[in-house]
């Protein structure tokens, strides 16, 4: 009895191991079909559009104009060499008011390095400041970034960012992910055309961001400090549909204060 006793508690005990075997074969199988975890290069930010600029397309894409009515209650600056150097445009920016509406016309000899003095003592009087378009009644709200607040802006954990890098050669478009590739990948984004500024590519390329960044409502112009204010004045023009919607609602210049 003892012997045949034995033996059945062997079988029992090889059952009860086989069971266990099987149900770690079936567990194994089970975590063999789940799906793998995505890769690195999934989690990736999309790429940037690309706007087509055919090298051997030389011409210009013209537009019309577009820009917001101007405050008829603004205070005008007429923004030529002789009104800078003399200090008079200075004295009155820092006698501005808060809140104050202020219209910037600038001629085609004013340079951003000499209005700097001028946007900095604006920015400190917490004026309104609209940059006016040289060829019609319209014109540009600007909130003016000296460069810490542009780095402020520039380090906010959010996406886009986007900015207008005005070069020599033409508009670098820049975002939180990369710069929009032109045609030349080492070149800008939308360069000159016949020597011209391509204002019309120039929207063609803000709206295919829009479409990448959807929530964003705000660009910033970073003009070289050497560029003619009325050169961006006349870039602003990009960021009005033909209809004369606004791509943007907010819209800052990065100027350099002086020290």
């Amino acid at each position: 009895m003892r012997q045949t006793t034995s033996m059945g508690e062997g079988a029992w005990s090889r059952r009860l191991l086989g069971g266990l075997l099987m149900a770690c074969m079936w567990a194994g199988a089970g975590c063999r079909e789940e799906p793998p975890p995505p890769s690195l290069t999934s989690l990736a930010p999309e790429p940037l559009p690309r706007v087509t600029t055919a090298a051997e397309d030389a011409s210009v894409v013209p537009i019309t104009p577009r820009g917001a009515s101007l405050p008829s209650h603004a205070e005008v600056f007429e923004l030529n060499a002789l009104a800078v150097e003399d200090g008079s445009l200075l004295k009155r920016a820092g006698q501005v008011s808060a809140k104050t509406s202020v219209v910037l016309r600038p001629d085609g000899e004013v340079y951003l390095a000499q209005a700097a003095p001028i946007l900095a003592a604006l920015a400190d009087q917490d004026a309104e400041v609209w940059l006016a378009h040289p060829e019609g009644a319209f014109g540009y709200r600007l909130m003016l970034f000296d460069e810490p607040a542009y780095q402020h802006w520039m380090d906010l954990p959010e996406p886009g960012r986007l900015r207008v890098v005005m070069r020599g050669d033409g508009y670098e478009l820049a975002t939180s992910v990369g710069k929009l590739p032109g045609p030349d990948r080492n070149g800008p984004s939308v360069p000159l055309r016949q020597g011209r500024n391509d204002l019309g590519r120039l929207r063609l390329a803000l709206q295919a961001l829009l479409g990448r960044f959807t929530t964003e409502d705000m660009i910033c112009w970073v003009p070289s400090f050497g560029m003619e204010l009325a050169t961006v004045a006349r870039s602003l023009a990009a960021t009005y549909e033909e209809d004369g919607d606004p791509l943007f609602k907010r819209q800052c210049l990065v100027f350099p204060r002086p020290k």
